[in-house]
Parts: C-alpha cells; structure tokens; sequence
C-alpha cells in the first residue's frame, strides 16, 4: 500500500474535532451526528460507516480493509505482508497523518506472453491483465514509487559490477544515477541478486554518533530496517579505544533492503565516502548519493518502496 500525508495535516485533526471523532476515527460519546438521513455515507479518512459490526461511528470499509476505528487496526491481513510491522496495522500505524490514495500504480505480475513477471504501469488502484493461461486476471498489490536496478556489463576498479538506477514517481522518472555492488579481487564478494526488495521509508532516523560494538568481529553498526541518515564523523568505537569511520564505507545514507524470499543477507542501499574503495559485501552502493539524498529530503516518501534488482520491466508510456 502506498500512502500520502495530510496537507496540512492539522486538517484530519480538526475533522475529528469538528464531527466527533478520537483520534483513530471512533465516535466520542454523545458527540455522534447522525447524516444518514442525508445520504452521506463516508466517515474517518473517507472511508464507508459500516454501523452494523460494532454500532454507530465505530467501524468502516475501506478499499482494502475494514477498519476498527477504536483500535485503528484492521480486521483482514495486509496483503502486502512486511516483517517490520503488524499486518493488521494500518497506514504504518499513523491513520493521523496518512491517507491512503488510489495511485498506486507500479504492479508487478506476468502477462500473458511474458516468460517472466515483470514490473507494469498502469493508471489506477488496481490492474487488470491477461495472465499466461490466457484468462482474465487482477492485481491490488500496487505501488507509487519504484526503484529499478540493472548492471550494464561494467567494473569498478574494485571489480564490482557497475549498475544503472531509475527511480519513478508513477509513470515519471524523477531520477537516474549509477551504482556498483559485490566485487573484490581476493574472492569476491556477491553482487546483489537478480530479485525485488523493499525498502522501508515509513521511519526515517539519524544514526547514532558513536556506535559500540564489543568486539572488532562487529565490523558494522547495528542493523536498521529503515532509512537511516549518517552524520559525518559517525564511528564505531571498540572497546581497544579503536575508531572506525562509519562514513567511510556507508556515505551519508543507508536503506535497509529487505527480500520479498529467500534468504535476508542484510544488505543495504547506501552511499560511500571513501576514494579508493569501490566494492561491498554485497549491498548496492551509489557514491553519488543523488538518489539516496532525493529520497530522504522527499516527505512523501514515507511508505514501502518495491527495489527491482537485475529484473525486466515494461516500460511505461
């Protein structure tokens, strides 16, 4: 699901306020207005007023869910399951600040003819196909944003492949750099494998100045499944009194890349500050940072971002 702030998010305040609602939607006692009678049928968030499950003002339909609004959580599982929250949360457990749009339009499935699913644009909440027996299929699982990226055949000095990436905003791409992952001349490290990730955008955090570890086998600093920003100056401290220079290896910026299968080697998206080294253990590093800083400075990225690595995509129009 991708999902959009308020402007100005005041606003949903006041329409709680203003019509009798707490903060996740539910009606205040004695405060309900009844508009029925008007043929006003919506609620919280534009969502239906479903009336009948636990009476008046208290629970909704949405697109995709219904919805309590005393608890803000939703009855049905996300279909879009992700490991670092609930899914029966809703709208990344903030329905106050977030609303969620009928824009999510990077779909990715196979269509009839296609030996392989690949990612589709098409305009809308939902796509509608021709699916390789030859019948008619639908997908919901869309997204605003995605993130693609393909290795051209190129080496850095460290013999890492090199890669193009594309970031769309629906059918617009907003950005475009390069990047490099795997690598090394003394065994070599694997590249980031031909498969979708996400990232996690819903929390954005700065990385601590000083990371302790307890040993010097903890070369890196604790794991974060969001976006992180990284501070110049950042180390990791052992307990010998030894420092080690976060920005070095990660740049300013690091995303964790979570696998939609198989196994999570824990690696991420992130930048590099340092001249001579151009390899990783497997993360895709873009050293200019264009892409990385794009994100972390654009509020409206604040949802789960499908990263395309190796793979096909139709191109959108």
């Amino acid at each position: 699901m991708t999902y959009t702030p308020y402007s100005p998010n005041t606003y949903c305040h006041w329409m709680n306020t203003y019509s009798g609602n707490t903060s996740f939607g539910s009606v205040m006692e004695g405060r309900y207005y009844e508009a029925d009678s008007f043929g006003y049928r919506f609620s919280f968030n534009y969502q239906e007023k479903d009336n009948e499950i636990y009476g008046k003002g208290n629970t909704t339909s949405a697109l995709f869910w219904e919805y309590d609004g005393r608890i803000g959580k939703r009855w049905n599982l996300d279909p879009v399951p992700q490991i670092h929250i609930s899914d029966y949360a809703v709208l990344n457990n903030n329905p106050i600040n977030n609303i969620d749009i009928l824009g999510d339009d990077w779909f990715k499935y196979q269509a009839k003819g296609e030996k392989e699913a690949t990612w589709h644009w098409q305009k809308g909440h939902k796509a509608k196909y021709i699916d390789v027996n030859g019948k008619k299929a639908t997908s919901k699982n869309g997204y605003r944003y995605l993130l693609l990226y393909n290795y051209n055949g190129t080496y850095t000095l460290g013999n890492s492949p090199r890669g193009t990436l594309v970031l769309y905003d629906q059918n617009k791409i907003v950005k475009e750099s390069t990047a490099f992952s795997g690598g090394g001349y003394f065994g070599g490290f694997e590249p980031a494998g031909a498969q979708d990730y996400y990232m996690n955008l819903s929390k954005k955090t700065v990385m601590p100045k000083v990371n302790r570890v307890a040993d010097k086998s903890n070369t890196n600093p604790p794991p974060n499944y969001n976006m992180q920003k990284i501070e110049p100056g950042t180390t990791i401290n052992y307990p010998d009194g030894t420092k080690r220079d976060v920005n070095s290896d990660y740049g300013n910026y690091r995303i964790r890349l979570i696998p939609t299968s198989g196994r999570d080697r824990g690696l991420y998206f992130h930048g590099k500050n340092s001249y001579w080294t151009a390899r990783t253990h497997g993360c895709v590093c873009e050293k200019d940072q264009d892409i990385l800083e794009y994100i972390w400075n654009t509020k409206e990225m604040n949802m789960k971002m499908p990263f395309a690595v190796g793979q096909k995509y139709v191109k959108p129009n």
